[in-house]
């Protein structure tokens, strides 16, 4: 029974991660969707809201 147990609480904190994880990207995916709305309403093109992984970041060019 105790094995038991621990196997469902073992279970249950890896569901858990697994949630926070999907929370995490939904979270970073949201913000990004309103970032880029924002851009648009400023003027300005999607790649000027924020350099690529490695690239370096640019001035905002008006579209």
């Amino acid at each position: 029974m105790r094995q038991q147990l621990q196997q469902l609480e073992a279970m249950a904190q890896a569901e858990l991660a697994q949630l926070e994880q999907m929370a995490a990207r939904q979270a970073a995916a949201r913000h990004s969707a309103e970032q880029a709305s924002l851009g648009w309403d400023l003027g300005l093109d999607a790649r000027d809201l924020g350099p690529a992984a490695g690239a370096p970041a640019t001035a905002p060019t008006p579209r």
